[in-house]
């Protein structure tokens, strides 16, 4: 997301050069954060030995704080679509599906980034103006279509992620997926995953556009894929170490990442974003990480994690005791 928001790929601003490849951050990244609120609900189910009422009253606190955080940011003024109060929405969506095994939630997901993808893309915007329910078909992150990538990351959070064979079978599957999905896209008249022609250009098929943010079913499933075989080749790499602990500290704390780099780009101005800059992509990026990982080895997990782990385990407490 930091690539999508403040990196230079050569699309925006003066500077037609930048660094080309930064395209696949583009639509991919919030696609991935998406599907680890996925896993996180899942992981957090499977943990919560009050009950499904209480993990259910967990999840939807959960959701309820991403909405206010959401809109908080937005009242920033900054280009950023923010997705918080979208995926805050889309928490309290699936909660009544979290207790349904793989298959299914994958057959939900399914219906999601059809039936509800092309619903979103119907009816854009139609909601403005009322708070949270807008969420449901904005432009950007529309939670019935978006509700996809929540699903499919509660699939996985069902299955033995951290065993070898998981974590290739999610890089090779998603990696096909991904493949098969853009690749009939683009097929059929769809701008390529590159492109930042969007679904509502008259330019190729827009129902079948794998465009970034275009919403369509084929962009919503390759990005998907692409999430899985993201995350599966991470698990795989991923070993507790002094070498990956920089970059461990700052995964475990997304959330407070996220939430800094929009006050980031609130405090030095829009033109962070209008006119990027690669230098300063980078310095934001490591400046950054080297945040988490002080605050890992001081205090813990993340500011932020850590209250919205307490109040929704308070509300839950209070709604759902054991």
């Amino acid at each position: 997301m930091f690539a999508a928001h403040i990196g230079d790929a050569g699309t925006r601003g003066s500077d037609t050069d930048g660094w080309r490849w930064l395209w696949i951050a583009d639509g991919r990244s919030s696609a991935i954060f998406a599907v680890l609120a996925g896993i996180t609900v899942s992981l957090l189910a499977a943990k919560d030995l009050a009950g499904p009422a209480h993990a259910a009253a967990r999840v939807a606190t959960r959701g309820a704080l991403l909405m206010a955080a959401g809109y908080l940011l937005d009242a920033l003024g900054t280009p950023v679509d923010v997705i918080l109060t979208n995926l805050g929405l889309m928490f309290v969506l699936v909660i009544p599906l979290m207790r349904l095994r793989p298959p299914l939630l994958l057959a939900a997901s399914v219906a999601a980034a059809t039936i509800g993808s092309f619903v979103a893309r119907q009816e854009t915007d139609r909601l403005d103006g009322w708070p949270v329910i807008e969420k449901l078909v904005s432009e950007h992150y529309p939670a019935i279509a978006w509700a996809g990538y929540v699903l499919v990351g509660m699939a996985v959070g069902k299955l033995d992620i951290q065993a070898h064979r998981t974590a290739l079978g999610l890089t090779c599957g998603g990696a096909v997926t991904a493949v098969a999905s853009y690749g009939l896209g683009i097929l059929w008249g769809g701008a390529a995953p590159w492109s930042d022609v969007g679904a509502r250009s008259p330019v190729g098929a827009a129902w079948a556009s794998v465009a970034p943010h275009s919403t369509t079913t084929f962009e919503i499933i390759g990005n998907a894929g692409v999430a899985l075989a993201v995350i599966g080749a991470c698990v795989a790499a991923a070993r507790p170490s002094l070498g990956l602990l920089p970059l461990l500290s700052f995964g475990s704390m997304s959330l407070t990442m996220y939430t800094a780099h929009v006050l980031i780009i609130a405090a030095v101005g829009s033109a962070i974003v209008w006119e990027p800059s690669n230098e300063a992509f980078v310095v934001t990026t490591l400046a950054l990480v080297a945040v988490a990982t002080v605050w890992r080895v001081v205090a813990g997990s993340g500011p932020l994690e850590r209250l919205v782990t307490r109040a929704s385990t308070a509300v839950a407490d209070a709604l759902a005791p054991s």
